[in-house]
């Protein structure tokens, strides 16, 4: 785990209609709305993290959602059974990693995400932290997370050069490995959310802004300065940098080596619910 960074921020998605998918993610996977901004809207899914569904253009041509599925977001539930009544799914066989424990379905765009059941009895390397939270999060009185939701848990980066990816982000944002196979390997973000790497044959191509890329994430830093300036050192090249409508923070976004747009920011001063809850959290 990197001590500078605090997981994953933002997940977040572009696309044309972000009501429809907003409405897929409430209804099915029962993350709760905390704002909305324009056609933006804002769901949490846990912790310090957001989900964000963001309207783009009809003008941009954003990467179809093959391409995107080389990047899949895993969520924790209290039972898998109990979530796939709800659902009312098929679940996803075609073209998924093999992950034993994980059930993986289609959104309504088609984009791949996956469930995982917390364990007690045979908990992986971070239950032992997920099962000291306790259900039905609460981020203040009025925004809180049903009882089968624990929230986002993991990102999956699936790529034709995952073996080196990995060593990527273990070497630019120290993170340790917590699990290596011939198939994955596993990094810690933090105490809680893990990035994992896997072969992947999907042909992604390389985007060049965040607005042309389906999918991005984020990650919350307790530095940023710090880390861009490491990364700079270390010879990467920034893809851009963005300045949130509230002035709160700034995030620097970079490719990955699969092409896969991440970004590192730092928030304070901020009015939004979830950063007065990491800086407390955090104590930033």
């Amino acid at each position: 785990m990197n001590k500078e960074i605090y997981g994953i921020g933002w997940y977040l998605r572009r696309t044309y209609n972000t009501q429809d998918v907003s409405d897929f993610y409430l209804n099915n996977l029962e993350i709760p709305i905390i704002r909305t901004h324009n056609e933006n809207i804002v769901h949490w899914c846990g912790g310090a993290s957001v989900v964000g569904f963001n309207q783009v253009d009809k003008g941009i041509t954003l990467s179809t959602p093959d391409q995107s599925n080389s990047l899949i977001a895993l969520f924790k539930v209290e039972a898998k059974k109990r979530f796939a009544n709800t659902l009312h799914l098929n679940e996803e066989t075609e073209n998924i990693p093999n992950i034993p424990s994980v059930t993986f379905y289609k959104d309504n765009e088609g984009i791949i995400f996956g469930i995982k059941e917390i364990s007690i009895k045979r908990p992986d390397y971070f239950d032992k932290y997920w099962n000291k939270e306790t259900a039905n999060q609460q981020l203040n009185d009025k925004f809180k997370l049903a009882g089968n939701q624990r929230g986002l848990s993991s990102l999956i980066i699936r790529s034709k050069n995952w073996l080196q990816n990995a060593k990527f982000y273990q070497e630019n944002l120290d993170f340790s490995i917590i699990e290596e196979s011939k198939e994955n390997i596993e990094l810690a973000i933090d105490a809680f959310t893990t990035i994992n790497f896997m072969y992947g044959d999907e042909t992604k191509d390389k985007c060049f802004s965040r607005l042309s890329s389906r999918q991005s994430f984020v990650f919350r830093c307790r530095d940023v300065k710090s880390i861009f300036n490491k990364l700079l050192d270390n010879k990467l090249t920034p893809l851009e940098r963005h300045i949130t409508g509230d002035n709160a923070g700034e995030i620097y976004y970079f490719n990955d080596l699969s092409g896969q747009i991440f970004g590192i920011q730092t928030r304070t001063n901020s009015t939004r619910i979830e950063d007065r809850y990491a800086e407390k959290k955090y104590k930033l």
